[in-house]
């Protein structure tokens, strides 16, 4: 294990993201253009009227070096070429989006990290590396100094949003929903660190790293309004960058608090057309859920997920389907090679409502999926 000291010197190279040193500093070589046509092709057998396709990129842990922004732009170049072809308009960022390190380096990361995505609509959600408090963790320090707030992780990442239409659940937070009203499906992003920054003899009473709750407020705006639709016929997809379901690889991990199951409730219930008034949890965290959605009308395709790093889906009583790191480096699961298609992870997700049926298209390292709901 690094000292403290060795944090402080190297920092985030011993989370172990950074790519290999890039031999090109080509943003679009040949073996990504084969690999994007390839993609095209079996995206569109998938489509037609009833379809929606969307992409999702997660744990990019960006940072702000030569061979990160290689990467990255040879990622966004091939999302871009592919989107346009196949009528996407819709990129969702699942989390664990720039580098940990002291402040200032993780917010050279996002602001060089939401750059890359000018001209790009793109919905970002939050991760548990987000707001930095691995950091104070990392350099066992007594106080926090180098931790994002919500305004501040919103003024970085989100602030554009509002051009897009998007439904933001409140002043200074980052959850929210956006509905693609000519498909009618509606993204609900979620945030799972949605914790109170309360300050005690200068820590941190919480930290977002390790502390996956979702708050009373963002719980009765899933419920009461995300979840609210007017009319018939709309599929709802939910983001969050981790969920908790009773299968083995997506479940309580062992976290100073997880209180994620709260998201297991609501989906329940809403499938089932039911009504649920329940108390979970305690203290600061503690939630009162108490919604009626025996009059429900839509349909909940589904919930997208990051954060493991690795391709899952569990079936429950909705699939959930997880997505591997987008970041190029060698995580246990999946081996990443430059100046091959490898270099690049990530997905377009296709849903036929009609069918019932979820495509999703691997783009680079990996295997395509499929599920029902």
């Amino acid at each position: 294990m690094p000292t403290p000291q060795e944090f402080i010197e190297k920092g985030y190279v011993y989370f172990g993201y950074f790519p290999p040193e890039m031999e090109s500093e080509d943003i679009y070589p040949h073996y990504i253009k084969e690999e994007v046509e390839d993609t095209v092709q079996k995206i569109k057998s998938y489509q037609n009227e009833n379809t929606v396709t969307f992409g999702f990129m997660t744990d990019l842990h960006y940072a702000p070096t030569n061979d990160h922004d290689i990467c990255l732009s040879r990622t966004i170049n091939a999302y871009k070429e592919i989107a346009k072809q196949v009528g996407c308009d819709t990129l969702i960022l699942g989390g664990d989006l720039g580098a940990n390190g002291n402040k200032q380096f993780a917010k050279e990361a996002f602001e060089r990290f939401h750059k890359h995505f000018d001209g790009v609509r793109h919905f970002p959600v939050t991760g548990n590396h987000d707001d930095n408090t691995i950091w104070q963790k990392c350099i066992a320090s007594p106080t926090s100094d180098h931790h994002f707030t919500h305004k501040e992780l919103y003024d970085l990442l989100f602030s554009h949003l509002p051009k897009y239409g998007v439904k933001i659940g409140g002043e200074d937070v980052l959850y929210y929903y956006v509905d693609d009203a000519e498909n009618k499906m509606r993204y609900i992003c979620l945030d799972i660190s949605d914790i109170p920054y309360i300050m005690e003899d200068g820590n941190l009473k919480y930290k977002g790293q390790n502390s996956f709750v979702l708050s009373q407020k963002q719980v009765d705006w899933l419920t009461k309004t995300a979840l609210d639709f007017k009319e018939d016929g709309w599929g709802t997809v939910i983001v969050s960058h981790s969920a908790l379901c009773e299968n083995s690889r997506i479940k309580a991990e062992q976290y100073e608090t997880n209180c994620l199951s709260v998201i297991n409730e609501i989906i329940n219930a809403f499938v089932s057309r039911e009504k649920i008034q329940k108390e979970m949890f305690e203290g600061d965290f503690k939630i009162q859920l108490d919604a009626d959605f025996t009059n429900a009308k839509s349909e909940i395709c589904g919930v997208v997920l990051g954060h493991f790093h690795d391709d899952i889906i569990v079936n429950e009583t909705v699939p959930y389907i997880a997505t591997a790191n987008s970041s190029m480096y060698n995580s246990q699961f999946y081996k990443r090679y430059q100046g091959d298609k490898t270099e690049l992870l990530f997905d377009f997700i296709t849903i036929d409502k009609a069918k019932r049926k979820i495509y999703i298209t691997r783009v680079g390292q990996g295997e395509d999926r499929e599920t029902k709901y």
